[in-house]
């Protein structure tokens, strides 16, 4: 049993690991054709570590490729818009295990109510990545849709 719950934790800490730094893996592994990491790998590390971050996915819709599509519902009973504004700013990391045209993120709170759509574009992702701009443009330019309920 104890060994079961040292198991737990390093297998934990290198989902954390992996997610505080999955822009440098993302970077690495396409830099290098030889360390492929299939995209399920990589959204499993990102749905673990925005868990941690209080947020459920809810539904990861692949079907279009050219627009990835996720729903995560909020875990806690935080502001909706202050939380629905935090799953916004992961849109560049989703799109960064897709590269896709398009990223959106449906945030729904605790409750279930849809209440903010963000969406990012390749282009400006790639804008991101390259170092042209930075993280914090994307909420200047993101597609945003917010419902108050």
């Amino acid at each position: 049993r104890r060994l079961y719950y040292v198991i737990q934790v390093l297998n934990l800490s290198h989902k954390f690991f992996a997610y505080d730094n999955m822009d440098e893996i993302h970077d690495l592994v396409m830099d290098n054709p030889s360390l492929k990491l299939r995209q399920e790998a990589l959204f499993m590390v990102f749905a673990t570590g925005i868990s941690a971050q209080g947020f459920e996915v809810i539904n990861l819709n692949t079907e279009n490729f050219e627009h990835i599509y996720l729903v995560i519902q909020d875990k806690t009973t935080l502001s909706a818009f202050d939380r629905g504004i935090h799953a916004s700013q992961l849109t560049y990391r989703l799109w960064t295990i897709f590269e896709s045209e398009l990223v959106t993120i449906e945030y729904r709170t605790k409750t279930g109510i849809s209440s903010l759509k963000a969406t990012a574009s390749k282009d400006i992702c790639q804008q991101i990545k390259s170092g042209d701009r930075e993280l914090s443009f994307l909420a200047k330019i993101s597609r945003w849709k917010y419902s108050h309920h």
